[in-house]
């Protein structure tokens, strides 16, 4: 069955976000009088999300007392910086005007909260025929609610739908909806994790392969 719409995660698939997390992230340690991370070691903590960054950059636990505080600190920075340095990954603009040129619709389904999605979708001029965030459903992935709504509003089946992640979550919830799956191996792939397991019926090593993948193989 052909192809209607391919659907994206965002962060670590379709833009690389890791440089402002980075930012947000150091900001917080120099206040709290901490050293600095690199730009290596942000890449294996972004894919989840900022209690992830909170937890592994002050090796504290959810219930410290100053977690959330933290957290909400974090995301204060995130909101001041989150579109510095974040851009589509090489390759992206591309498939997406192919993906449009062939009269198929694109969208993103996230784990990102709406508020920092819709600000940075807009503020780089990009225009997804949907995007859908974990307020839209109440179940973020690896629960395909959010991706059999995308598909729902797309008036798509999710068997003529491609969804690509970076994180071994995406391909679950993708799996779960009755997609077909991409691993995006170039993307925020934790120590020692490995796209190839993840069961996707494709695996994408580098972002600027896409185009000619999806000419040759999907749509």
């Amino acid at each position: 069955m052909p192809l209607k719409a391919v659907l994206f995660d965002l962060d670590g698939t379709l833009l690389d976000t890791a440089a402002d997390f980075r930012t947000a992230l150091n900001r917080l340690l120099q206040e709290e009088r901490r050293p600095p991370l690199a730009d290596k070691d942000v890449r294996v903590m972004v894919s989840n999300g900022s209690a992830n960054l909170v937890a592994q950059a002050f090796a504290i636990g959810s219930q410290h007392a100053e977690f959330e505080s933290l957290r909400l600190r974090l995301l204060e920075h995130y909101a001041d910086c989150m579109l510095e340095n974040t851009r589509p990954y090489p390759g992206m603009a591309e498939s997406l005007e192919f993906i449009q040129a062939q009269g198929k619709a694109w969208g993103i389904v996230t784990n990102k909260p709406q508020s920092f999605s819709d600000a940075i979708i807009a503020g780089l001029g990009m225009n997804p025929d949907i995007l859908i965030c974990p307020e839209h459903t109440g179940k973020p992935k690896p629960d395909p609610a959010g991706i059999v709504l995308g598909c729902a509003k797309l008036k798509c089946a999710p068997e003529q739908c491609l969804y690509i992640g970076d994180h071994k979550r995406d391909i679950d919830a993708g799996r779960a909806a009755g997609c077909k799956t991409m691993a995006a191996a170039y993307g925020y792939l934790e120590v020692n994790d490995n796209a190839k397991d993840w069961g996707a019926d494709w695996l994408l090593m580098k972002s600027t392969d896409l185009p000619q993948l999806l000419a040759e193989h999907l749509i």
